[in-house]
């Protein structure tokens, strides 16, 4: 959800364009270079990924798992 400024008064918007329904994230570390999310990463940068992408990149052996990565507000996956 988004939030949205009116005279003074903050709203919070339930539809947004092109949204997903939250899915956890994953630390994960590059281990080849990537381009994950319009980002790009070399070997050895750190980045959140969702789940079920840090499994599959792990299993293909593009990433090595680090940890399940907090919540964040606004869903930040570049890990900066």
């Amino acid at each position: 959800m988004g939030k949205t400024k009116t005279e003074g008064t903050t709203q919070e918007t339930t539809e947004e364009e092109g949204t997903q329904p939250t899915e956890s994230l994953y630390k994960v570390k590059a281990l080849a270079y990537i381009k994950y999310d319009k980002e790009n990463y070399k070997p050895g940068e750190e980045f959140n990924a969702r789940k079920s992408d840090a499994l599959d990149m792990a299993d293909n052996g593009y990433v090595k798992k680090i940890s399940e990565a907090p919540e964040e507000e606004g869903n930040s996956e570049d890990g900066e």
